[in-house]
């Protein structure tokens, strides 16, 4: 099958292989899906844009990017080709996402065969090549980006051991292409078995990324990513996903810190993190860790980005098992109909912006309750919220072990630590 005809494959089940009537190339704004000097019949996108919006023909795209490395080129060095020439290759204009799928391969073969030629200490060289290897990684390639990161690695080490046997600094820049390079390979071969070789490329790679007094931004970063792709050599290769978790849980945390959960990388570990937590019977963590999540996916990669997708299967899979467990609660308290204290209620949700919860009764009668007027089975599972003299646990997650009539107080085992907490019902809500 030629790329061409798996680009429409790849796309069929999400109905955007074939564009909308009257759809044009936002770049040559050429109809009828025909390029007026090429003639080429396909547009294609692979990206979040909706409708018409975002198609384009590959020749007028890579002519676009084509143009734009003859304009850096005539203002400097190509060593200087970094940012713009990056942008046009691997990001949709209109939507800002990254390209995905076959249009994202294409993308990487045609740049690379531009920027081959190039020395490889050049950044345009290691960008494309780098692109190429994130194509193939993505489309289970996994021998051909090998292919790639092995010279390349090869060559930085030997720029760096001669670096030292001069007595010069290695500059923190060349010290984080080895890093991202081993962890790649590391990657890569994980993916296809030989799980003891990736295992020495990831140790090679933290020991390095120690080596840096005072590390920065992206240097952090490259090390969470080779601590993930240890722990997924562990859940892998050993099937332990016990030893992955505490280290995911740790990535997580980092990428957090560095670039908020309004984030790629924060998502990927979210997901990484939900995975493990799913394999090592935590199933519920699972969900609410990706129940939480999934807007924030939805709305950063875009509804049909296959990481996007990955949330959604997993999300899917969760739902029927920890989704659709109900809540039993008790009536109580109740002035106005104190006939109906003491009868079983189910709980359909928590109306924030009534702070009530809406339940339904054995006579299929649904009204407001206040969190007062509830007393939960024990093993409900809560959120604690709200407090003021304990504020650090709130956000936290727990189960109701029994409510406390003499202070009306619920105690509440947190998950986090396994202590206890009297809460009132109000600074818990409770959730399936």
């Amino acid at each position: 099958m030629g790329i061409i005809e798996r680009y429409y494959a790849s796309q069929a089940d999400i109905a955007n292989s074939i564009p909308p009537s009257g759809t044009t190339c936002w770049i040559c704004l050429g109809g009828e899906h025909i390029h007026s000097e090429s003639g080429e019949m396909t547009l294609m996108r692979g990206c979040a844009c909706r409708g018409t919006a975002g198609y384009a023909h590959l020749s007028c795209l890579l002519e676009a990017a084509a143009k734009e490395v003859e304009i850096n080129d005539e203002n400097g060095d190509p060593e200087d080709l970094v940012f713009s020439t990056d942008e046009l290759w691997m990001t949709c204009k209109l939507c800002n996402q990254q390209r995905t799928g076959c249009l994202q391969m294409m993308l990487a073969l045609n740049r690379w065969e531009t920027a081959k030629g190039l020395a490889p200490t050049f950044a345009e060289h290691k960008n494309a090549r780098q692109q190429l290897i994130s194509a193939y990684v993505d489309d289970n390639e996994n021998e051909k980006a090998i292919e790639l990161i092995e010279p390349a690695l090869k060559c930085d080490k030997e720029t760096i051991k001669e670096a030292i046997n001069t007595s010069s600094d290695v500059p923190v820049y060349m010290i984080e292409n080895v890093i991202s390079e081993s962890t790649n390979l590391g990657m890569c071969l994980g993916k296809i078995g030989r799980f003891d070789e990736a295992m020495a490329h990831y140790k090679e790679a933290l020991e390095l990324a120690d080596q840096v007094p005072n590390p920065g931004k992206d240097l952090q970063l490259a090390r969470a990513t080779t601590m993930n792709n240890i722990a997924q050599v562990h859940i892998m290769s050993n099937h332990d996903p016990f030893t992955a978790i505490p280290i995911l849980e740790e990535v997580q945390q980092i990428r957090q810190d560095l670039t908020g959960k309004d984030s790629f990388e924060y998502l990927i570990s979210v997901f990484a993190t939900a995975c493990a937590y799913a394999a090592g019977d935590r199933s519920d963590d699972a969900y609410q860790l990706i129940n939480d999540n999934l807007p924030r996916a939805r709305r950063l990669f875009g509804q049909d980005h296959p990481q996007t997708m990955r949330f959604e299967s997993l999300h899917k899979s969760l739902t029927s098992k920890f989704g659709n467990r109900r809540i039993h609660a008790l009536l109580k308290g109740l002035s106005n109909k104190p006939e109906l204290n003491g009868t079983k209620v189910v709980v359909i949700r928590y109306r924030a912006d009534k702070e009530k919860y809406e339940v339904i009764n054995s006579a299929s009668n649904k009204f407001l309750a206040k969190p007062d007027n509830l007393l939960f089975d024990e093993g409900t599972r809560v959120l604690i919220q709200g407090l003021v003299s304990a504020s650090q646990h709130n956000g936290k997650y727990g189960v109701v072990h029994k409510f406390n009539s003499g202070t009306g107080r619920y105690i509440v085992s947190l998950k986090e630590t396994g202590s206890s907490l009297l809460v009132k019902p109000t600074n818990c809500i409770a959730f399936s």
